[in-house]
C-alpha cells in the first residue's frame, strides 16, 4: 500500500495570509509504503518507506523527489518559484525550506499573464506582489478530480473512503 503526505488544507487561523497559503505552504511531502500481508509486533504494519524525510531499509526504493504539488486534497492554487522559500518540513525546532524543481506549472513572466491570472484567480494580490520572480509558475487544478475533469470533461468521477 502506497500513500502520500499532503499538505493540510487548512493552516490555522493565525498563519492564515496570502503569502503563507499560496506562496510558501504550496506542498505536502513524503510518503508512506507498506506491504499489505506483513506485519510486525501487535498488528503493525511493516513500513517499506516510512518518516519525514522518507526513508527506506529496503534497496531500490529510494525516494528523491518527495514533494505532493498534486493530490487530492490541494484546491485553490500556488505559486511557485519566488522570492518566499517554500515549507518542506519540520526538523526538531527547526523547519526546511526549499524552492519548486519541477516542470509544472503555467510560467508568470509578464504582466499580462499577472493580469489574467488576478483576473481569473479572483485575487489582486497576483497582480501586486513584488514575490514573483521571471520563473514564478502558479499551479492551478491541483486535485486529482479538477486535472480529470479538465481533461476528460465526459467522465464522472466519484470519491468513497474507506473507514
Amino acid at each position: 500500500m502506497l500513500s502520500t503526505r499532503e499538505l493540510a488544507a487548512e493552516l490555522p487561523a493565525q498563519a492564515q495570509t496570502w503569502v503563507n497559503e499560496n506562496l510558501q505552504f504550496t506542498h505536502g511531502y513524503g510518503l508512506v509504503m507498506n506491504s499489505v500481508s506483513k506485519t510486525i509486533g501487535g498488528g503493525f504494519p511493516q513500513y517499506l518507506i516510512k518518516d519525514i524525510p522518507p526513508v527506506s531499509q529496503y534497496g531500490g526504493l529510494n525516494t528523491t523527489q518527495p514533494a505532493i504539488y498534486y493530490g487530492e486534497v490541494s484546491p485553490g492554487y500556488k505559486i511557485v518559484s519566488t522570492g518566499i522559500k517554500e515549507f518542506d518540513y519540520p526538523k526538531g525546532n527547526e523547519n526546511v525550506y526549499t524552492s519548486y524543481q519541477g516542470s509544472g506549472g503555467i510560467p508568470l513572466d509578464g504582466i499580462w499573464k499577472r493580469l489574467l491570472f488576478a483576473w481569473t484567480q479572483k485575487d489582486v494580490n497576483i497582480l501586486f506582489t513584488s514575490y514573483l520572480t521571471p520563473q514564478s509558475k502558479i499551479q492551478i487544478w491541483r486535485s486529482v478530480q479538477e486535472r480529470v475533469s479538465q481533461i476528460a470533461p465526459f467522465l464522472l468521477l466519484t470519491r468513497t473512503r474507506m473507514l
